[in-house]
């Protein structure tokens, strides 16, 4: 699939990158605060640009299907693709279309079109796809693999969950709490690949949730958190209280780190909530994870420990959300599927 020479178009796309970075976020209507959003952009950049972009036969036309928690999920399958002489259309979240809208408007000069109707109204796009990389609730991305026809590739992904395993006897303290902060920060926290529920092994756990407690306060204060829709603001005061009754919460302006029994995992977290759950060993935490879909890890015990326990990608704390370019997707090599290479 790859040659050693790089992409046609590649000066063209890291330009359209480059703009689509300097780019004012305040009105994409993505969640995070205009500084998470800025945050989140430099992110996403630095990625790219420090990648590497591959040289590849690009399907024709393919289709990107957006979800709407990580506004940037897009951009390094649109700067490959582009690069390497594809046209990409975006079917923007219909609730959302704003950043996908950002996104196109960027790239217009590669060629890069959006598509904002509903979900239900976009089956058409996919007559015209030779390609298709879908993000979404797994009900969604069934539904759409469903709409696909057959000699069209395609790497769907749906609903994944990602979890943080801390040893607090490992290192220092503060430097590991600072690190599982910024996984929380991006992204408010609402990615597949940030920590939905963090378990700390060690005899220093409480000591953790308060070094965590002051990572996240000073986070707060430079990248402060989005607005709460009304349903994650009825489970915050859940989790919040419930953790007040079985376990430690400390809590601030727009953060929380909520402590509760391992009886008590839920696998979904809250945006800029640490939820902390204490074990005596990595078995116990991976045996509360059986029969979840496993995205990341990010921890700071030896990956060794970790093989064959599901997790698709395992990373230092402070990089959950900060995937390299042309890793495996979830456990797939997302270029490869697209040009029917693998």
């Amino acid at each position: 699939m790859t040659r050693s020479v790089a992409p046609e178009r590649l000066s063209e796309a890291l330009a359209a990158l480059k703009e689509w970075a300097a780019s004012d976020p305040s009105s994409w209507n993505t969640g995070l605060s205009t500084e998470g959003a800025r945050l989140a952009q430099k992110t996403a950049e630095s990625l790219i640009v420090s990648g590497t972009i591959p040289s590849f036969t690009a399907p024709n036309h393919t289709v990107i299907w957006c979800a709407a928690n990580v506004f940037t999920a897009p951009l390094e399958w649109v700067v490959q693709l582009t690069a390497n002489g594809g046209t990409v259309t975006l079917k923007a979240p219909s609730d959302s279309p704003e950043s996908a809208i950002g996104i196109a408007e960027a790239f217009s000069c590669m060629n890069v079109k959006v598509h904002t109707a509903p979900f239900a109204e976009s089956w058409g796009l996919l007559e015209r796809a030779d390609a298709v990389i879908g993000f979404g609730a797994t009900a969604s991305m069934e539904s759409l693999s469903n709409h696909l026809r057959p000699e069209t590739t395609s790497s769907l992904h749906g609903h994944m969950v990602s979890i943080a395993i801390v040893d607090s006897d490992a290192g220092d303290l503060s430097e590991t709490a600072a690190s599982l902060a910024m996984d929380l920060t991006l992204y408010d926290g609402r990615g597949c690949m940030s920590p939905v529920a963090i378990f700390v092994l060690g005899s220093k756990q409480e000591g953790f949730a308060y070094r965590l407690s002051e990572s996240l306060e000073a986070a707060e204060k430079v990248t402060p958190r989005g607005d709460l829709s009304p349903r994650e603001g009825a489970e915050w005061r859940r989790k919040t209280g419930l953790s007040r009754i079985l376990g430690l919460c400390i809590e601030g302006d727009n953060w929380a780190v909520a402590t509760s029994p391992l009886e008590h995992f839920e696998p979904y977290g809250q945006p800029r909530m640490a939820s902390i759950y204490c074990v005596d060993t990595i078995d116990s935490a991976l045996e509360a994870l059986h029969g979840v879909p496993l995205s990341t890890c990010g921890t700071n015990v030896d990956g060794g420990l970790l093989e064959g326990s599901g997790f698709t990608r395992i990373c230092q704390l402070g990089e959950m959300q900060s995937p390299p370019v042309n890793r495996l997707h979830d456990g797939v090599d997302v270029l490869k599927k697209l040009t029917g290479a693998g």
